[in-house]
Formats: C-alpha cells, sequence, structure tokens
C-alpha cells in the first residue's frame, strides 16, 4: 500500500460542506472546550453547542483527545505520517490534523476503507467502513475486535446517542444523578468470507443462534467454558477459539 504524508483532497470534505454539517449538529460541552483549546473557532468550527447541563457524563469520542493512528483509503492509500485524529462517535465522523496545528479537517466517509486509532499506551483500536459490508443502512464504522480471513471475524457498532438527564425521577436526582450523558449501545456481529453480517447477543441462546446460521456448532465452547456472564471479552475469545 502507498504512504503518504500529503493529504488527499478527497479524503476531506469541502470547507462549506463541513461549515454546513458542524452549524447543523450539536456537538456537546466537551467538543466544545476541547475546540476552544485546540483553534476550531478561527478555522470555520466556530458553530459547537453546549448543553443546559453544566457537566456531561461519558463521551462522544472514542478516546479522549488527539491520537496517532492511520486511514486507508478505498484506492489503498495509507495515511498516517505527522497525523492525529479524533473519532466522534455521535456523528461517526472522523477528524484529522497535521501534529501541531490548529487548522482541524472532516475526512470523508466515502474515501475511507478503514482506520486505526492508538491510545497512550500503544494500544491499537481498528475501525472498517460499514459500506463494506451492508450497503443499504446509513454509512457508519464498525469497530474490528476479531478478524481471520478465512475464519470469523467480530465486529462492534457502537451507537453513541445524548440522553438529557430527567429532573422528574426523584431517586436520580436524590443520588445526585443530574448530568447528561453520551451513553453507547453496542450491537455485535459475526461473519464469515462471503457470508452476511449475523447479529448476535451477549446471552447464551443467541449465542447459539447466531453461530448455527453460520453453521458453526459451539455446545463444545460453551461446556468447557461456563458461562455465568457473558461480556465482550467472553465472545472475543469465545471466536478467537473458534478459529483455531
Amino acid at each position: 500500500m502507498k504512504k503518504s504524508s500529503i493529504i488527499l483532497p478527497a479524503l476531506l470534505l469541502s470547507s462549506a460542506a463541513l461549515s454546513a454539517q458542524v452549524t447543523n449538529v450539536a456537538m456537546g460541552q466537551e467538543f466544545a472546550e476541547l475546540a476552544a483549546h485546540q483553534g476550531y473557532a478561527s478555522n470555520g468550527f466556530s458553530a459547537y453547542q453546549s448543553y443546559k447541563s453544566g457537566q456531561i457524563n461519558g463521551s462522544q469520542f472514542f478516546l479522549p483527545g488527539w491520537s496517532k493512528g492511520e486511514v486507508v483509503t478505498i484506492h489503498k492509500e495509507v495515511y498516517n505520517e505527522d497525523l492525529q485524529f479524533i473519532y466522534d462517535k455521535v456523528r461517526q465522523e472522523l477528524f484529522v490534523r497535521k501534529k501541531d496545528s490548529s487548522l482541524i479537517l472532516l475526512t470523508n466517509k466515502d474515501e475511507i476503507k478503514s482506520f486505526t486509532l492508538k491510545n497512550d499506551q500503544n494500544e491499537q483500536f481498528n475501525f472498517v467502513n460499514s459500506k463494506f459490508f451492508i450497503e443499504d443502512r446509513p454509512e457508519v464504522f464498525y469497530q474490528l475486535l476479531v478478524f481471520d480471513s478465512t475464519g470469523i471475524s467480530l465486529l462492534k457498532y457502537i451507537k453513541t446517542t445524548l440522553e438529557k438527564a430527567d429532573m422528574r425521577d426523584m431517586m436520580k436526582v436524590k443520588e445526585g444523578d443530574v448530568d447528561d450523558a453520551f451513553v453507547d449501545k453496542n450491537t455485535y456481529y459475526i461473519i464469515k468470507p462471503k457470508s452476511l453480517l449475523t447479529p448476535v447477543q451477549l446471552k447464551t441462546k443467541s449465542l447459539r443462534k447466531s453461530f448455527e446460521e453460520l453453521g458453526i456448532n459451539v455446545e463444545a465452547y460453551l461446556n468447557i467454558h461456563p458461562q455465568g456472564f457473558i461480556d465482550e471479552e467472553y465472545l472475543i475469545e469465545m471466536v478467537k477459539h473458534l478459529n483455531k
């Protein structure tokens, strides 16, 4: 794959398109505060709106700040040198800037095949464009939890929404839970080569049913690994084991 430190023009939306999108979407206090410290206002990012609550729990971003990473385009070009990224889970948008630059640009989803982000511990998170799996749904990004070119791959779609504080819920008010919050709803999918995405829930019955649709019997694994509580890590280890 071709690597480059020059950002492909097609990978970025025009300034006019970017301004229109930002103006029409309430970005939240956290992004507004980030913008204030990163020079957004002087570069067309002056339309961020804050919510009524003084604080917002959770985050609309996958990682808390700008991070290292790379983008792979549909043309197999790789962009990573001297670039930083931030992924907005609410709008399913990836922003990019040059390191130490105040100029922030919005990437064009149509040009993105995949992208990766790295946190401060150098842990890598991989994302792929949903259009390579389902063309008739809104274009979003799936986190790739397990990838196997000949076996089972596991993906996660993170849908993040803002839930306003309910001041009528006296129990929450009594407990001091009076802030708005960004809440993640995770949907998991498994897929084999030349098959369709199959949704799977973190429940024993769903695991059996979903894997059976792919022609895979998971009874042996479930018997060897008692599933008192099934979480994301259990599902990841299960898929890895089935791929051996």
